[in-house]
């Protein structure tokens, strides 16, 4: 039966499809997907912002930004529409945080891979790996070091080092306290 209760406070009691989404009959469905075209002012895609997590993202012809902190990015995380509450509200430009550089640490097989990159999701995306083991903020010279560190285990010519104690123990370290390494890295851009 039909869960709409009608103008003079009766039910509306008409049979309801069985495989209806919602518990109402063919007219009042009708009905409120009418409204739902005739009102409906969220078509304007926006994106959910990765670093400030805010539904201000906006396509353009170089990707995403964010029109409340200033982001731009390809990698922006799930799809939303702006409400009409949301689309009337100003907000003040931000500039447009820089990008940090990381070393990553990924293990493929039994192989890790020090690399680094200022784009670590376009990177990874690019390699194969079949776990991210940890981010560290630094450069060239930081992922230089670690090449220099665990010398002993890399395979020649390579940023492949074979699977080492002291590397994934490296690994842990920088991972102490952190429960996902995505959520590491914006934080790192946020705070740029």
């Amino acid at each position: 039966m039909c869960g709409i209760i009608l103008e003079d406070d009766s039910d509306c009691n008409a049979m309801v499809s069985a495989d209806a989404p919602l518990n109402l009959c063919p007219s009042h469905f009708r009905a409120a997907a009418a409204w739902v075209l005739r009102n409906d002012e969220t078509r304007r895609e926006t994106t959910i912002c990765e670093v400030c997590g805010k539904k201000y993202g906006r396509a353009g012809k170089s990707g995403y930004s964010c029109g409340l902190c200033g982001y731009q990015s390809h990698d922006f995380v799930g799809t939303t529409y702006l409400s009409p509450a949301e689309r009337g509200q100003e907000f003040r430009h931000l500039p447009k945080p820089k990008q940090v550089e990381v070393v990553y640490y990924i293990q493929f097989g039994d192989r890790i891979k020090i690399g680094t990159s200022r784009n670590p999701r376009s990177r990874l995306g690019s390699l194969p790996y079949d776990q991210i083991l940890a981010f560290e903020r630094g450069g060239t010279e930081t992922e230089g070091r670690r090449h220099t560190q665990f010398r002993e285990s890399r395979i020649r010519n390579t940023e492949w080092f074979e699977m080492s104690d002291a590397l994934l123990a490296h690994a842990a370290e920088l991972n102490e306290g952190v429960s996902d390494v995505w959520e590491q890295y914006r934080g790192w851009q946020g705070r740029r």
